[in-house]
Formats: structure tokens, sequence, C-alpha cells
């Protein structure tokens, strides 16, 4: 028996030469960075993590999601960059909230009337030795703030978004402890980023490494999907200046973001009429799509991430 033992706590610390520990399941442990980058290889090649992520991006996500209590696969499905920052989803953000043991209470209900501006949600919670604490969030706040009716979640399941707003905004505020600073993602999508444009700067699409790491940060869109061409442009002579072509293809994928190939992918679905759509190559868009896409690229990132977001629903 105590043999036994003795081979069990070798085996539990010694290292196997692939760099994991011999434990699995929950009790895995990544104690060095090369565990967590050989892991985060797995994690990629499998397609278990958002579209486009790298394992880098997955090291890095894996580790904020140890510092606010979330297990690697959880941090991988459930924290999500938007320009250039770390968001967590809204029903994480609630389970973090209700996992640290700090909620006495939690209430979400619709307020207003049906058919009405002052419909809403109002959600109320109760933080252990607090005062009930609550935030409502209407259609009237969402068309001030330009939200109501625009395309994507706040068109197709407006009532999950206004409930998701009055969340983010009580959580945030009661459990900041919890949250260390995590902003709901749903919350965060509308926001609009603003870009350096006198430097090429950590701002600026072009710098900003963060959104790369995880292959692209979100803006919230304001042009239509289906928007028609106004113009006709000629379309690229690729065999003439094939070195300017994809010179400027380069410059495009870097402002917006995104690596190459989902990019194209995107342009592939997009509506048959919409000056950008394509055959699935970059190439076959013309000059002026390509030089349009990459000075609206705040717009074109925040539509290839709701259309990555929808092909995973």
């Amino acid at each position: 028996m105590a043999e036994t033992k003795r081979t069990q706590t070798a085996l539990e610390t010694t290292r196997r030469e692939d760099g994991f520990l011999p434990t699995f399941g929950a009790q895995m442990q990544l104690q060095t960075l090369e565990d967590a980058l050989h892991f985060a290889d797995m994690i990629v090649k499998s397609g278990m993590c958002p579209k486009g992520m790298t394992r880098e991006g997955a090291v890095i996500c894996m580790q904020l999601g140890y510092e606010v209590g979330l297990s690697p696969m959880q941090a991988l499905q459930n924290i999500a960059p938007i320009n250039g920052r770390p968001t967590v989803w809204g029903d994480a953000m609630l389970g973090l909230v209700r996992a640290s043991g700090l909620l006495e209470s939690f209430k979400e209900e619709y307020i207003g009337d049906p058919g009405t501006d002052s419909r809403g949600v109002r959600c109320t919670v109760k933080r252990v030795g607090s005062d009930d604490a609550a935030e409502e969030f209407t259609i009237a706040d969402a068309k001030r703030a330009g939200l109501w009716g625009k395309p994507g979640p706040w068109s197709q399941y407006p009532q999950r978004m206004l409930k998701f707003r009055a969340r983010s905004f009580v959580l945030r505020d009661q459990f900041a402890d919890v949250l260390k600073g995590l902003q709901s993602r749903e919350e965060a999508l509308d926001y609009r980023h603003e870009k350096n444009v006198t430097a090429e700067g950590e701002d600026s699409p072009a710098g900003d490494a963060a959104s790369r790491l995880f292959a692209g940060d979100v803006a919230t869109p304001e042009k239509p999907a289906d928007t028609a061409p106004t113009t006709s442009p000629d379309p690229i002579d690729v065999g003439a200046s094939i070195t300017c072509i994809e010179d400027l293809i380069a410059s495009v994928v870097e402002a917006v973001g995104v690596p190459a190939e989902l990019l194209a992918d995107w342009t592939k679905a997009l509506p048959g009429r919409h000056p950008w759509h394509s055959g699935g190559s970059l190439k076959q868009l013309t000059r002026d799509a390509l030089n349009e896409m990459r000075d609206h690229a705040d717009d074109a990132r925040a539509n290839v991430n709701a259309w990555v977001d929808s092909q995973n629903q």
C-alpha cells in the first residue's frame, strides 16, 4: 500500500514528455506557459474555440479566465475581445457573480406597457450586506442610444438585448470586485471603436495587437449588409499589378483586424448585390471596394464578427 501511494505521488509531481501533468479532466493542471501553449495548440486544432483565435490568444484568454474564476474551456467559450479589450458573455457574467457567494437575490422582470417605448427590463440584485439595487433599460433608452432596430441582435433578439443591458449595468456596479472590470460582451458590441487617426498607435486598427491576437475586435455596424453599390468601378487587373493589389489587400486585412481567410469567407456570404461581395477571394473585389472596406474597417470588423456569431449559433 505504501509503495502504491509513493508511486502515485511520483506521478503527480513528474511531467510527461509532452509537458502535461498526468492528470486529466477537472484536475488537469497547466502549471507553466509551455503547458498552456501545448494545450492551446490542441484546442485550436480541435475547432473547439472561437473561429480565427490563435494559440496565443487562447492562452491569454485562459489566463484571464483563471483570474476571474473560469476554467480554461469556460474562458474560451465565454470571454471575447471587443475593441481590443476582453469582455464576458452576459450569462457568464451572472454565473461569475453567483459563484462568488456574494449574490443574495437576483430578479429580472419586464416593465412598461407592451408596444410602447416604456417597455423594458428591470434587473434587481441584492449583495450580501447591502441594500437592493436595480437598473432598468427600456426601448426608449435603446432608441436614444441608436440601438433599437439596428441590424444584428437588436433586430433579431431585442427583448433579450434589453435584459442583457440592464443586467450588465447593475452587476458591474454592485460586483466590480468579482468582475474585475470586465464588461459584458453584449454591451461592448454597441460601442464604436475610436480610432487614433494621428498615429498608428494601440488605438488604431493597424496597431491593435490585442485585436489581431484574438482575431479581430468588434464595433457596431452602421451600414446594412445588403446596401446596394452606388458605383460600378473597374475590376482589378490582377495580372497587370499583382504586387500593388497584394499590398492593398494586406492593408485592408490589417485595418479590419481579422484573418484574410475569414474576411474572404465573409465577403462570399454577403448578398450578391453588396459592393463587398466576392466569390471567396479578396482579389475579386474592385479597388474601390477594397479602399472602402479599409476606410470603414470598424463596420467591416463588426459585420464579420456578427456573421461568425451567427455561424456558431
